[in-house]
């Protein structure tokens, strides 16, 4: 059975998300040290965008996450993406939308001083509702 299209968004490059998109040096990746939020569409619209937006902010804070993405650039990659996902799949429902951004890639080691930039990853797949 072949997985339903899943659409990704990797610093910008729209990609299935089967395809690998991440360095194995991301922080992310090797000791859990990234925020995410998730959303879905109501009427296709992102619901409780700003809400979400400041709990992620607040997250990142907690972490001393510095230099992160503008609102505006990361809710242009969250409609870009969707856009995408539905030229791509054709499907018309409810979406389900997750931001992951982690403090980027560098050396191996717990001192955070060592990542370069943060990184995101934006994924977006129909939203199915509960029953």
């Amino acid at each position: 059975m072949q997985a339903a299209y899943i659409q990704a968004n990797t610093n910008g490059k729209l990609h299935d998300a089967s395809e690998p998109s991440i360095s194995p040096l991301n922080r992310g990746f090797l000791y859990g040290d990234a925020i995410y939020e998730v959303w879905r569409t109501f009427d296709g619209v992102v619901f409780a965008w700003e809400e979400h937006w400041q709990r992620l902010q607040r997250s990142a804070d907690a972490l001393f996450m510095s230099g992160l993405f503008s609102k505006e650039y990361i809710f242009s990659e969250i409609t870009r993406t969707c856009a995408a996902f539905r030229t791509k799949s054709g499907y018309q429902g409810e979406l389900y939308i997750r931001l992951q951004i982690s403090r980027g890639c560098g050396a191996i080691g717990l001192d955070t001083a060592l990542a370069d930039k943060p990184e995101f990853v934006i994924i977006v797949q129909p939203c199915f509702e509960l029953r």
